[in-house]
């Protein structure tokens, strides 16, 4: 858990978007070694408790790993400092043995420090990674640019990647549709592949009002008493759409979410104060953040196998023929960070 002690500040920090302002007291918070696996969620409940403060200290020094999911968390939060004014500062980001990697990521550039400096995207032949960006354009040009680093020639009718192209490409889309339709805030995703393990990883988020926020503006009664995580699991179900009335939208996170588990893949939701997580083979499972904790918007990250992309298609098809927009989901989807 982060060190949130505050102590006076001499010197105010000089942040993005922020003006310098004196008599600030600063909250450091110690970036974990690891912002991976079973490292995710705790990260997540520290970046809630720092999430208002008035002045943020990121400390990088001892930060060894981390997924595209806590650089998308990393920079969502960022983004929702910047809208309020708050001052955020990145620290010890020199001594990060994973700076380069944080620069290739454009991890600082997407949060506005692009005077930590910047290094040529090289390409590893064992791995590939598509760094931090933002969600500011057609989404189809978004999932195209990452489903072509992810799967690469799958674009091609009958290549050996079309599967996994296809698959990659609509969770990319649908996903990154709702963070522009609904979120109100800046969206953010950063994916990862690799031929070692043969997972595929992404995420994506926003500094948005949440999935929890936008089902209640949308003038859900039932969302008015539920629990962030409860809404989170209501949204998995088909119809369920920010736009308000029952209608046959509101169905892309519902499929998603099937796409994933037909996978066997996982998958995790962060919005506001509420978890919905599923490990692959267990039941869903519904969690608050720490209490009194909130993520600043939304994070949903994905993980699956290259190889359990392969029949995208007719996965595609078999969802479609449970007809989905005609009854709610009974099977929301999985998580392992």
């Amino acid at each position: 858990m982060a060190d949130l002690t505050a102590r006076a500040l001499t010197k105010p920090p000089n942040t993005n978007h922020t003006s310098p302002r004196s008599n600030l007291s600063i909250y450091p918070l110690n970036v974990p070694r690891h912002i991976s696996a079973d490292g995710l969620i705790p990260f997540l409940n520290q970046l809630g408790e720092c999430a208002d403060v008035e002045s943020l200290e990121l400390d990088f020094a001892n930060l060894a790993k981390v997924t595209p999911a806590g650089l998308v968390a990393l920079a969502s939060l960022v983004a929702h400092r910047n809208r309020r004014s708050l001052a955020t500062q990145f620290m010890g980001f020199d001594e990060c043995c994973i700076s380069s990697y944080l620069r290739r990521m454009d991890l600082p550039r997407q949060c506005g420090f692009a005077h930590l400096g910047e290094v040529e995207v090289v390409r590893d032949p064992k791995g590939r990674f598509i760094p931090l960006e933002e969600i500011d354009h057609p989404v189809d040009r978004v999932g195209s640019a990452f489903a072509e680093i992810i799967a690469p020639g799958g674009d091609d009718y009958g290549h050996p990647n079309a599967g996994l192209y296809g698959t990659a490409w609509y969770l990319i889309t649908e996903i990154a549709n709702n963070v522009r339709q609904h979120s109100q805030g800046r969206g953010f995703i950063a994916a990862q592949t690799t031929l070692r393990d043969g997972f595929i990883r992404i995420a994506i988020g926003d500094c948005g009002r949440g999935i929890p926020g936008s089902l209640k503006d949308a003038g859900y009664s039932w969302a008015q008493e539920l629990t962030d995580e409860d809404i989170i699991a209501r949204a998995l179900e088909a119809r369920i759409s920010c736009k308000g009335s029952p209608t046959n939208e509101g169905v892309g996170l519902t499929l998603s979410s099937r796409l994933i588990d037909a996978m066997g893949g996982n998958l995790l939701i962060a919005s506001g104060s509420g978890l919905h997580i599923r490990l692959k083979g267990e039941e869903p499972r519904r969690r608050g953040l720490s209490a009194g904790t909130r993520f600043p918007g939304t994070l949903i990250t994905m993980t699956f196998r290259r190889s359990a992309a392969a029949d995208f298609d007719q996965m595609f098809n078999k969802l479609k023929d449970l007809e989905i927009p005609l009854r709610p989901s009974v099977s929301p989807v999985s998580f392992e960070p």
